[in-house]
């Protein structure tokens, strides 16, 4: 015979008031040691025991604790962690990791997920055990369109899982409870459609203690795992798939049912305090420790010390002096206000001892001081022992502070502080990657279909993307494609932490204020420098003016193009009119090559002439003048040769000068003063072969003269 609907129910009824029974006495010793922790905590260590047999005697609890815890969560507080998504095989690539991660990231800012996270990580650290929550919401009332968010558990206690669990994170606990107690009269109005809306103790039987207490109904949302056999796999070995269902009841029936919810994990993510396994006789049972777990006892030995020394104080006397009876009346008024106004003196009456005749003694002081330093050394002490429990070290005063002047001694102090406590740490962010693993499979079930998604990026930037698209998407010159399902892809969530984006970015905006100071001192080209103060001022995140100054110094790609084709047409127009000037310019410098060595020419050979006149006449007129002769033929090349260098030196300065005014307007004086050189060279060597020439003729004139004159 099939099994009905109402048989499934009730073994369902029965499975989860079994295991709820079984986590209640599982869980219930660290559950009470959490609850000790945190009476602790809250400043209040003394049991009504301690308190019944104090009545009338301080009881007080100077708080030596939160400052500690403090360091812990604060630290965490400060360093935020992330979430971090890798491709691990098949079909998974670079860019929908890449997806994923942004993604996640704009589910945790949306729904202020880091200090859902310092919460669990608080109670772990108070407690021994916090929780926080995987969930899904409509978008509105008037939406099916369903989002992901991240919600915390804010009282621990209102959470029982699987104690067996053998992961470190908890990731493979098979059923968990989410436990809310609710006033009967409220019942009905919550769930209208519930068989049973009046209760007895009687319908619950043996576990009436557990769930109805006569004024409020205790409503569980169990989470349950299913294994069941995966066909198709590529393996000869059997794999099991996992399947999540909830369920909301009251012990009696089945409220809600919920259907099949993604990925292989419950979405209750557990952080946890320190692991031991202590045998108390009946096995090792799993113990969870807290930061203050093992202080608490230094912690109430300081009590006891701070509340002696005030009932120490109490137990000084308050009258000054003590006296026989009948002392005090003549002066009585002044005895009574001494503490308050200045007497200079006090009188006392005689009073004569009944017994002996003799005259009693004055009123005598009475003097007790409580051992202060006694009480000091005491309160170190215990100070001292809960440091050691906790692994921790007293935060540095201002004075050490001063002192440590260096960067790394400062941050030794920080991380000795902080290794005492880190196996803390470590289970959070074992915790927040469990988060991140669950999130990224319940994406294909919420991302579905052609939509839009919003994503956060590392630097903080928020954008809208197009997923699950037959196209391409493209941001900042890359393209995408962002196919959102279970099958596409295995990926790798780990955790990264450090200094949260803002504090990066102001450290980053301190040191482009220290480079932009001294960018003259730095071997940069001008487009480098330009290219550094636009990278500046984009990080100074000044708006859009600011964006618009640097695309100004420093243009984006998308502003490339049309500055290319301007810088282009500029250049040839420069080219052109390069061309033009170079024209010009050669036209004028062969213009006046040809009138300069016109000029010298005519110069040379007039002097020559008149120089070869000179010598043929001084031959003639003595044939011993010879050797005088020739010494002025060698002075007047000389002569005629420095004239011409000195005439084509000073060609070459004026054509110098005027190149260069045309090179200043081309940009082009290289080729001026070459083509100066090149004119300067061929007057040099024009005025040698002149020379050589003349005293080549002169010479043999002489040498014709001479035989003529000797024959």
């Amino acid at each position: 015979m099939p099994e009905t609907q109402n048989d499934a129910n009730e073994k369902l009824l029965k499975r989860i008031k079994q295991r709820y029974r079984y986590g209640v006495d599982k869980w219930r010793k660290n559950r009470e040691e959490g609850q000790k922790n945190m009476r602790y905590v809250s400043g209040d260590p003394w049991d009504e025991e301690d308190k019944i047999a104090r009545k009338g005697r301080p009881t007080v609890c100077p708080d030596e604790l939160t400052q500690y815890v403090n360091q812990v969560v604060n630290t965490a507080r400060q360093n935020e962690r992330g979430i971090k998504i890798d491709p691990a095989g098949d079909q998974a690539t670079e860019e929908l990791a890449e997806y994923r991660e942004n993604r996640i990231r704009a589910i945790e800012y949306a729904c202020n997920a880091q200090q859902v996270y310092i919460s669990g990580l608080q109670s772990a650290v108070e407690r021994n055990l916090g929780f926080w929550k995987v969930s899904r919401v409509y978008v509105s009332d008037t939406s099916d369109e369903q989002e992901i968010v991240i919600l915390p558990v804010m009282n621990p206690d209102s959470v029982i899982i699987d104690p067996d669990y053998k992961e470190l994170d908890g990731s493979d606990i098979k059923w968990g409870f989410e436990l809310e107690r609710m006033p009967v009269e409220d019942f009905e109005d919550e769930y209208p459609n519930a068989k049973i809306q009046s209760f007895a103790a009687s319908d619950f039987g043996e576990d009436a203690n557990y769930w109805y207490d006569g004024k409020t109904i205790l409503i569980a949302s169990y989470w349950e795992v299913k294994q069941t056999l995966k066909e198709g796999t590529n393996t000869k070995r059997k794999v099991y798939q996992r399947t999540i269902r909830q369920y909301v009841t009251n012990g009696l029936e089945i409220l809600k049912e919920g259907a099949v919810q993604p990925g292989p994990y419950i979405p209750i993510v557990p952080v946890f305090g320190k692991e031991i396994w202590v045998d108390n006789g009946s096995g090792s049972e799993r113990q969870l420790l807290s930061l203050v777990s093992l202080a608490r006892d230094p912690q109430k030995s300081l009590a006891y010390v701070m509340s002696s020394m005030l009932e120490n104080c109490g137990q000084i006397p308050k009258a000054s002096f003590v006296g026989y009876k009948g002392q005090f009346e003549s002066d009585e008024e002044a005895w009574k206000t001494m503490n308050q106004v200045y007497h200079p003196f006090l009188q006392a009456d005689p009073v004569i001892d009944g017994a002996t005749g003799q005259l009693l003694p004055l009123p005598q002081r009475t003097p007790l001081t409580p051992d202060f330093q006694a009480y000091s050394i005491g309160t170190d002490i215990c100070r001292r022992a809960i440091m050691s429990a906790m692994g921790l070290q007293a935060l540095p005063s201002a004075a050490q502070r001063q002192n440590q002047k260096s960067g790394v001694a400062m941050e030794k102090i920080e991380s000795q502080q902080a290794i005492g406590s880190y196996h803390l740490i470590d289970n959070y962010e074992r915790a927040i990657a469990l988060t991140g693993r669950i999130v990224n499979h319940w994406l294909s079930a919420t991302d579905v279909g052609e939509t839009q998604r919003p994503i956060r990026e590392r630097d903080g930037n928020h954008k809208l993307v197009s997923i699950n698209t037959d196209s391409v998407v493209t941001i900042d010159d890359h393209d995408y494609h962002f196919p959102i399902a279970d099958d596409q892809g295995r990926y790798q969530v780990t955790v990264s932490s450090g200094p949260s984006f803002e504090s990066q970015r102001a450290e980053g905006s301190d040191f482009a204020n220290t480079l932009v100071s001294n960018i003259q001192g730095l071997p940069l080209a001008p487009q480098q420098a330009a290219q550094i103060l636009a990278l500046v001022i984009r990080l100074k995140q000044l708006g859009p003016l600011g964006d618009q100054m640097a695309d100004i110094i420093s243009p984006q790609k998308g502003n490339q193009a049309q500055q290319v084709g301007q810088m282009q047409q500029q250049m040839g127009q420069m080219q052109q009119q390069f061309q033009q000037m170079q024209a010009e310019l050669q036209k004028l410098m062969l213009e006046k090559q040809g009138k300069v060595i016109e000029t010298q020419g005519k110069m040379q050979i007039a002097k020559m002439q008149e120089d070869t006149k000179l010598a043929v006449a001084e031959i003639n007129a003595s044939k011993d003048a010879n050797e005088s002769i020739a010494n002025r033929e060698i002075e007047t090349f000389e002569m005629l040769h420095q004239a011409a260098h000195d005439a084509a030196l000073q060609h070459t300065q004026h054509l110098h000068e005027k190149a260069m005014g045309a090179a200043d307007a081309a940009t082009q004086h290289s080729l001026a003063h070459q083509e100066a050189e090149i004119a300067t060279q061929h007057a040099d060597h024009q005025a040698q072969l002149t020379s050589v020439q003349s005293a080549q003729d002169a010479a043999q004139q002489v040498q014709n003269a001479g035989p003529a004159e000797g024959q």
